[in-house]
């Protein structure tokens, strides 16, 4: 694979201006776990108006490329000293750093009961490249352990015990250089949380350089970067990251940040907890250089990842394989595609394993994939931007039911064909086993499923056999649903989702997602406390409010021998408000759904939520960049960007304006208001919110309105356009962009 690691953006600060209508009036910024992101909170009253000077970078320039794996270009436009000031990412002082040069290492490396204990990475390095020992530990201190010097080169089985250090690197990490080796890094933490201690190596803290049959383990490992940030490289011929213990990897958006790993398999061993945030804006999360592509958790392995901006892997060129082992679970959240170009995915999910699956596009598995799903496993899928789950039909005979407990699909909206675009095939049942119902939205089909059925995705239907087929009412239900629910029975009701609006003194709540399972609904409970509560026994002295929705009179009927009064799907999901709240505090609500006999009620769901304060109280970018990338198609130069997140956390709505746009110093290079005319040698640069159509960016734009932002809404900025100067020659431009932000209504 050719590796090309190109950042082409100028860093640059930003200015804070809040517009008039307070004399007096504090302000704070808040970092969110993002660099590149702040929420700006006002603290008064009569301070509604927030004005913000966003600034935005860019590099026009053609794109690059590199003959082998060894040749890397890296262009970087480095900030002014204002700048490097305000973003405090000066390495550790040498105050702070553990060097103790000069001290002799001990032990014998044989083993972990005589580890060779190194002080500095001088002798790391001794020991990795010339005593070649198979087990070292860092010495015990307080201290960062920096590296200096060139990376130390592995040729021989090692694992290397941080004794709960922080490392420090600047692209002089590790590198294996020989085939067949096994490296462990256990008990240590590369960065620091807010990212000012180094970790900057784009190719990984242990690059494999391609070597065959290289595994990487992995535990008790915490990982922070926003320079350089990938983890992982280790593409070699059957090489493996393995993960195990407790390990934490956050790779955030900044320079020169890359993907999570690249790499074709991956391994979380036995009960190992891994949580994965990437968030670089990368293309791809995981590179997996061609070839076949594994990632399979061991019994009771749990892992949650999430990748934000970024496809989960690429179009790897042989079959994916994903297994969860027995009791395990793993979740996988994405806003782009799983994968881009149709693959087959082979996907196993043993006994009481759980997977959960949402992207924003659907699933472009190859209709060859296969889908095995074990008693008591769970299944949730979800497309948040797409009106079908998968983009090819899996067949039914691929996608296998063995007494799974719930397999559940969600769409973002509905047309006229059944939302999942698969069939499935359901296995005898073990003991206790009745069949499995289907709902279709909050709506149940009054149909059994029986084992040995098969159900088909024919013609934008749901067709069942050899059961009695859904009938012509059931289908048009099922063709409008943006959620298809399969689970086993006999069940109590679920409750899935509830939607919260949280202000400063309220709180409003409703269902949005539950499951009756055949059970007749009677009654919703809400609860509201001022601390957790065990669910079992309920603490009455910490209760605050209590509300109930039940059915009116009038609507009772005659259930078995029973009269019970059923609410209406209306009712069930109708919402309930809490009021006379305290700002900025802590509560617990606690819903459950009540059936006509108490076996079919739900499980208490709770939720923990927090007052505002009535401030005004916005997160968005500080920073902003874009650059060119040349159309294989055409040739031309398109502007690209990653998108960049606005989000409302006031109490209430709030409008949001572009107040004004202008450059910033002289480029040489015109802003086109179209492109109709002469445009040689000028740019054609807009700003799309969401899939709304993009307002085009020109000299002296002000007061264009971006809509409004309802409590807690989030949306997404990204440039387009296109760059009409010659490819090759790289021209830097500076824009300010002032966002106004302000209260709905006044």
């Amino acid at each position: 694979m050719i590796g090309i690691k190109k950042l082409s953006a100028l860093l640059l600060g930003t200015q804070l201006l809040f517009a008039t209508g307070s004399s007096s009036f504090s302000a704070t910024q808040n970092y969110d776990e993002s660099s590149s992101e702040k929420t700006h909170e006002t603290t008064t009253e009569s301070t509604k108006k927030l004005e913000l000077h966003d600034s935005i970078s860019a590099t026009l320039e053609s794109q690059t490329s590199a003959s082998s794996e060894e040749q890397v270009i890296a262009e970087e436009q480095v900030a002014d000293s204002s700048t490097k000031e305000s973003e405090s990412k000066d390495p550790p002082t040498k105050e702070s750093v553990s060097r103790a040069v000069g001290v002799q290492a001990s032990g014998s490396g044989t083993s972990d009961s005589d580890p060779r204990i190194v002080e500095n990475s001088a002798e790391l390095r001794t020991a990795i490249e010339t005593d070649q020992v198979a087990y070292i530990q860092l010495a015990e201190s307080t201290d960062i352990f920096e590296f200096s010097g060139s990376s130390p080169r592995i040729t021989s089985n090692v694992t290397i015990d941080g004794n709960g250090r922080t490392i420090s690197y600047d692209g002089n990490a590790f590198v294996v250089r020989a085939g067949n080796v096994w490296i462990k890094f256990m008990n240590m933490t590369f960065g620091s949380p807010d990212y000012t201690i180094p970790a900057d190596e784009w190719y990984g803290f242990c690059r494999g350089y391609g070597n065959s049959n290289v595994t990487v383990e992995v535990e008790n490992v915490t990982y922070y970067s926003n320079k350089g940030a990938q983890p992982f490289h280790n593409h070699g011929t059957n090489s493996k990251i393995v993960f195990s213990g407790k390990n934490f990897f956050s790779s955030r958006e900044g320079s020169q940040s890359q993907e999570f790993a690249e790499c074709n398999h991956f391994l979380f061993k036995k009960n190992s907890h891994t949580i994965v945030e990437h968030a670089t804006g990368q293309t791809n999360s995981i590179v997996t250089s061609g070839r076949d592509f594994s990632f399979e958790l061991e019994a009771g392995a749990v892992v949650d990842y999430s990748t934000t901006s970024s496809r989960f892997v690429d179009n790897y060129s042989g079959n994916g394989t994903m297994k969860i082992g027995e009791n395990a679970s793993l979740k996988i959240n994405g806003d782009g595609t799983f994968v881009n170009l149709s693959r087959p995915m082979n996907l196993q999910v043993d006994e009481g394993g759980e997977l959960g699956l949402t992207f924003a596009s659907k699933f472009n598995f190859s209709n060859a994939s296969t889908f095995n799903f074990a008693k008591d496993s769970t299944l949730s899928m979800a497309v948040t931007n797409a009106n079908q789950v998968f983009n090819n039909t899996i067949p039914a005979a691929n996608f296998i039911i063995d007494n799974a407990y719930r397999l559940s699909f969600n769409v973002s909206g509905s047309t006229n064909s059944e939302p999942v675009n698969a069939g499935f095939t359901f296995s005898e049942f073990v003991d206790d086993i009745t069949g499995y119902g289907i709902t279709a939205g909050n709506t149940p089909i009054d149909k059994i499923i029986n084992q040995g059925d098969t159900i088909t995705s024919y013609r934008g239907d749901f067709t069942l056999s050899p059961s009695t087929d859904f009938d012509t009412e059931q289908k048009t239900t099922i063709r409008g649903a943006r959620s298809i629910v399969l689970q086993r029975l006999p069940n109590p009701a679920v409750i899935l989702d509830i939607k919260q609006v949280v202000k400063d003194t309220s709180a409003a709540f409703n269902l949005t997602d539950y499951l009756t399972n055949n059970n007749v609904i009677t009654g919703v409970d809400y609860l509201l406390f001022s601390k957790q509560q065990d669910t079992e026994s309920f603490n009455d002295t910490d209760k605050i409010a209590e509300q109930k929705i039940e059915a009116k009179a009038e609507e009772a009927e005659e259930v078995g021998t029973a009269t019970v009064t059923e609410l209406t799907e209306a009712e069930i999901t109708s919402s309930v408000e809490f009021t006379n709240l305290a700002e900025q505090t802590e509560y617990w609500l606690y819903v459950q759904i009540k059936a006509n006999y108490g076996s079919g009620d739900s499980e208490w769901y709770e939720i923990s939520f927090t007052t505002k304060t009535d401030a005004l109280n916005v997160t968005f970018p500080t920073e902003m960049f874009f650059n060119t990338e040349m159309s294989e198609a055409d040739r031309r130069l398109l502007v690209t960007s990653q998108r960049y997140r606005v989000k409302n956390n006031s109490a209430y709505p709030i409008e949001l304006k572009i107040n004004s746009f202008s450059e910033d110093g002289e480029s040489g290079v015109d802003l086109l208001e179209n492109i109709d005319g002469d445009t040689k040698g000028h740019l054609y640069l807009q700003l799309a919110k969401d899939s709304e159509e993009p307002t085009t960016l020109k000299k002296d734009l002000a007061n264009v309105d971006m809509g409004e932002l309802d409590i807690d809404q989030q949306i997404n900025l990204q440039f387009t356009g296109e760059y009409f100067g010659n490819a090759g020659k790289e021209i830097n431009t500076k824009y300010n962009m002032i966002l106004e932000f302000t209260r709905t209504g006044e």
